[in-house]
């Protein structure tokens, strides 16, 4: 059974009075066709420029389920093949030499004093993956390079996991950890767009009935391929590396030099591809009505559906959560409870291609959100781990996060508050437990950024 059909199902039979789907059609960026050929990373010597080696370009996973965006079933299949890339990567050829660029903010970026070194079209940029999107790591590297080297851009970019952000403590990785093994590629869209959503319905909803502009996937798409890589390909490429060392700030990191010194070249050939025609995208919603003075007001929970492979942490640890509290609302509302605000919860599509799903909502029902809505509970991936709570949330919401979490008990640690467990588990060194920036590149965004309702974003991590 699809998922979104399942909740439909579910979340009627659990009591909530108002359940509702919402279709959306959208033009949807692919990878390479199935039947290949796939994208390519080859490491070359760089002196001889022969191969010396090939690089993963793919993820494999145990299939045990129905897979619905890949129109595949595993009755009788072990294990699933699917080719790994970057969303809103344009197609293209790059061939240079490799230059860390750290997660290539503008503070990253201005260590190269010698701007040559990177915006060169014979430059390959190997960026770590984290704090901030593809698209923003691109957008920075042309504002740097429009700067300092009239435009011209490296000839590709390929992004990686570093394991010393994602391992826990111990540095136990899968399947004897939670940590990413060497093998595992992490996947992020890279669309140029800063609105989110729809491509081609810029502030709009995608629903039937409302024009597209088809030539603004122009705009959205890369302007240098980029692809995922596993570590284990990124060792070989940072092993063969020269030049300055990497600044003591970027740290702790895997790289040891920023290039482009070295004795290799990256070889990257991407052939992504956007679709022709429309997918059709479901949101499935749920309301339960207030009653009170309050009622009019909305507290709204949501999590994305769709994941790059099966999604155990990134989104259905969220999806569980999600789930659980509709089934103990729908329990408590069946039972004669009412909440003094009317209560909303959506499970968004396509999450990982643009927040589509939740901006095309955002844009749907703008007037009565910004109007209703007062707060926005993002539910992404909230259980990464338990060695840290991060309490990310707009710092409207900090006194009501804090007294939440004195009330709640602490996951494992009978009779200690998740308050207590924030302190004895914070990286901060503050003596009180503070919330975090809200952040960005998840579902909030359209909602805090874009309708100013304050959200929150808290997690769970294994470091």
């Amino acid at each position: 059974m699809v998922l979104s059909d399942k909740q439909l199902r579910d979340w009627r039979e659990w009591g909530w009075p108002i359940v509702e789907t919402v279709n959306l059609s959208v033009r949807l960026p692919r990878g390479p066709p199935d039947e290949g050929p796939w994208n390519e990373v080859s490491i070359l010597d760089r002196s001889s420029l022969q191969k010396i080696h090939q690089g993963q370009n793919h993820v494999t996973f145990n299939c045990t389920d129905f897979q619905p965006h890949g129109r595949r079933t595993c009755p009788r299949v072990e294990h699933i093949t699917t080719p790994a890339y970057t969303p809103y990567s344009a197609p293209g050829f790059a061939l240079g030499r490799p230059v860390f660029v750290n997660y290539a903010t503008l503070s990253d970026l201005s260590v190269f004093q010698n701007a040559s070194d990177l915006c060169s079209g014979k430059v390959v940029a190997l960026v770590r993956h984290g704090r901030t999107s593809y698209g923003n790591k691109l957008r920075h590297i042309v504002e740097f390079c429009e700067m300092m080297a009239d435009g011209t851009l490296p000839g590709g970019m390929v992004g990686y996991k570093d394991p010393t952000e994602s391992a826990p403590p111990d540095g136990s990785v899968y399947p004897e950890g939670i940590g990413i093994p060497g093998d595992g590629i992490a996947f992020r869209s890279a669309s140029m767009s800063k609105d989110g959503g729809d491509v081609e319905t810029p502030g709009l909803p995608s629903i039937d009935g409302v024009y597209k502009i088809e030539n603004l996937w122009e705009k959205a798409l890369t302007p240098i391929p980029v692809q995922p890589i596993s570590f284990d390909d990124a060792k070989i490429i940072m092993n063969s590396m020269a030049g300055k060392p990497v600044p003591e700030e970027w740290k702790p990191c895997s790289p040891k030099f920023l290039g482009p010194e070295g004795d290799s070249l990256i070889q990257l050939k991407v052939r992504n591809r956007v679709d022709k025609e429309p997918s059709t995208l479901v949101n499935v919603v749920g309301a339960m009505p207030g009653r009170g003075p309050e009622a009019h007001q909305y507290v709204t929970l949501g999590n994305h559906r769709d994941a790059w492979v099966q999604g155990a942490s990134d989104p259905h640890s969220g999806t569980a959560v999600l789930q659980g509290v509709a089934y103990l609302l729908g329990l408590a509302y069946q039972q004669g409870w009412r909440p003094r605000r009317t209560i909303v919860i959506a499970s968004w599509d396509a999450e990982e291609v643009g927040l589509v799903g939740s901006t095309e909502f955002t844009e749907l029902y703008r007037e009565e959100l910004v109007s209703r809505a007062v707060v926005y509970l993002n539910q992404d991936c909230p259980v990464k781990g338990n060695a840290t709570f991060v309490p990310r949330a707009d710092e409207f919401l900090e006194a009501a996060l804090l007294a939440s979490a004195k009330a709640a008990r602490g996951p494992c640690d009978a009779g200690v508050s998740l308050l207590d467990f924030w302190r004895k588990h914070r990286k901060e060194v503050e003596e009180e437990a503070v919330t975090l920036p809200v952040g960005g590149s998840t579902d909030h965004v359209p909602f805090q950024y874009k309708l100013g309702i304050p959200s929150t974003y808290p997690e769970f991590r294994p470091v």
